[in-house]
């Protein structure tokens, strides 16, 4: 059973939001530059309202002589520092294929294996650094506290762990 948190019809996608202030469902057309918004009462009205707005946007840009927004064209530029760029090419250059093949197979594995997923620790930031910045219940004026912290991180097990030294 799916328990999706979103609607898709024509290639567009939707969100599925709720308004606890005017109890009703809402959503937006994700994605894309151009402003596509619907609601409904129930999942079901809001399922057809998303797929009506969608069907009006693209009738009005077919009236309008404008081609639609398309959400994840398949092209998009990537951010890398030199070293890897560099380490990139090289790597697609001794496997015969171009930079593009190199970065969408790299990414397609990634999808398909998942063994990348597995080598990562998530880590909650808010959660960490909450950890470390509980309010106190003394003044510290005049005084300096300085927080120093040291972490470990190991593969196997994958572990992470942090020491704190007040000084």
């Amino acid at each position: 059973m799916s328990n999706k948190q979103h609607f898709s019809y024509k290639g567009y996608t939707g969100s599925i939001d709720l308004s606890t202030e005017d109890m009703c469902l809402f959503g937006k057309v994700q994605m894309i530059q151009d402003l596509i918004m619907y609601d409904g009462e129930t999942l079901e009205e809001l399922k057809l309202s998303f797929e009506s707005a969608v069907d009006e946007y693209l009738e009005m840009c077919i009236e309008e002589g404008k081609s639609p927004d398309r959400p994840c064209s398949g092209t998009f530029n990537v951010r890398m520092s030199e070293a890897m760029h560099r380490k990139s090419i090289h790597e697609s250059n001794i496997l015969g294929i171009t930079l593009n093949s190199f970065i969408s197979k790299c990414i397609t594995e990634y999808f398909d294996e998942k063994t990348l997923k597995d080598s990562f620790v998530f880590v909650d930031k808010e959660a960490f650094i909450k950890q470390f910045t509980h309010p106190k219940n003394y003044s510290t004026v005049g005084s300096e506290i300085d927080f120093d912290f040291d972490y470990e991180y190991s593969i196997e097990p994958k572990t992470f762990t942090v020491s704190q030294a007040v000084q």
